[in-house]
């Protein structure tokens, strides 16, 4: 079966992984389940056109998935850096502050994927790339936010470091849900909202990050 790129082999590994009584079995069928996508991934790919890549080398538009998916990371790096080192205190569009503006608290999930959207649209939008919130994915899944251009998808899945599904949502939603897309294929960008490790309450598998270089780690 790991060699079958089909859904149907997709969504079989997918149930089993979720079988309890199947826990002796999870790493071979978890070998075997990454195996498949990344068959599957391959016989899903198709080399970009003359005119797509003469038009990406023009104007750096994106002329395939993965070339999608780089250039929205390489932009999230920025707004990042820009976030952590600029000095017109960006941060505060996630933070709820006082008085002072000093920091309290990290704003609700949603309200720091709506400030991360304003800035993402700004720098995707004037190369007539498509950048919404709750895009509709495969079986009508959705992901926070969508980004789209010449066919093509990338689902983005946001959490907080503090949230509960911190370590299981790469899987259970990006890969198992979101990149199944047929336009995405198999791409997705997993973006955590750092807010300092007394924030994370939940560890990974053998691990606690204290910072958010580790995290990406």
């Amino acid at each position: 079966m790991a060699l079958l790129p089909s859904d149907e082999a997709l969504a079989t590994f997918d149930a089993l992984l979720k079988e309890d009584s199947l826990d002796h079995w999870r790493p071979y069928l978890k070998s075997a389940a990454d195996e498949q996508r990344r068959i599957r991934h391959k016989s899903m790919f198709h080399h970009s056109s003359i005119d797509r890549v003469l038009q990406t080398l023009d104007n750096f538009k994106p002329a395939n998935a993965a070339d999608l998916a780089a250039l929205v990371l390489d932009n999230l790096r920025e707004i990042s850096n820009r976030i952590r080192n600029g000095n017109a205190s960006d941060w505060r569009q996630y933070w709820n502050v006082d008085s002072r503006n000093r920091p309290i608290n990290p704003k609700p999930e949603d309200a720091c994927r709506d400030a991360l959207l304003s800035d993402l649209q700004q720098k995707l939008e004037k190369l007539g790339i498509d950048v919404q919130p709750e895009g509709g994915c495969a079986d009508d899944k959705r992901s926070d936010i969508r980004v789209s251009h010449g066919g093509f998808n990338l689902p983005v899945e946001i959490k907080k470091n503090s949230h509960q599904k911190l370590w299981s949502a790469i899987e259970s939603q990006l890969i198992a849900k979101y990149a199944r897309d047929p336009g995405a294929d198999g791409h997705g960008i997993y973006l955590v909202f750092w807010f300092g490790k007394d924030c994370l309450k939940v560890s990974g598998p053998n691990v606690r990050p204290s910072n958010a270089e580790e995290l990406e780690g």
